[in-house]
């Protein structure tokens, strides 16, 4: 039996001192915890995200190559469209995810904090997009905001059709 097998078989999210960075922490921790509660939910948020960070890894290793000059950029394009489902369907999750737990989240602050002050949630992903289904959109965004950030692909950018 695989660890992944035996996930969700009994829900259980701990939270300890040492978590405080559920809420003041960079957003990686804030993922790190949706990621662990989702996939207790969901075996196939789990197969999705254990698919994303294979692939991550792997193109993550492109690119080191490909600042090394032992890679040709031509590689990257296969990397990011087998990145972007998997990508896609862990952003769907999370967003729908925060959507349905944010109006509870108002209201047992305003609970516990009085009426004045409220806390609120959402998901806010780093690229632009809201529509999780259209993956040639989403496709075309991420290259293009990989081309600004990196340098790298100037071809495939411009190659997005507008």
């Amino acid at each position: 039996m695989r660890v992944s097998d035996a996930v969700g078989t009994f829900a259980m999210v701990f939270i300890l001192p040492d978590d405080i960075n559920i809420t003041s922490g960079s957003p990686r921790h804030h993922r790190s915890f949706l990621d662990i509660y989702l996939s207790q939910l969901s075996h196939k948020y789990l197969l999705d995200l254990m698919e994303y960070q294979r692939v991550l890894k792997q193109r993550n290793a492109l690119l080191r190559k490909l600042k090394s000059g032992e890679e040709n950029i031509r590689h990257l394009d296969s990397w990011d469209e087998s990145l972007i489902g998997p990508a896609m369907r862990i952003m769907a999750v999370r967003a729908a995810f925060m959507e349905e737990i944010g109006p509870n989240i108002s209201e047992i602050s305003s609970k516990l904090l009085g009426s004045s002050e409220t806390v609120s949630v959402s998901y806010q992903p780093r690229l632009p997009i809201t529509d999780f289904t259209e993956l040639k959109a989403a496709l075309d965004v991420f290259k293009l905001e990989r081309s600004r950030t990196y340098g790298l692909d100037q071809l495939s950018a411009a190659r997005i059709e507008i």
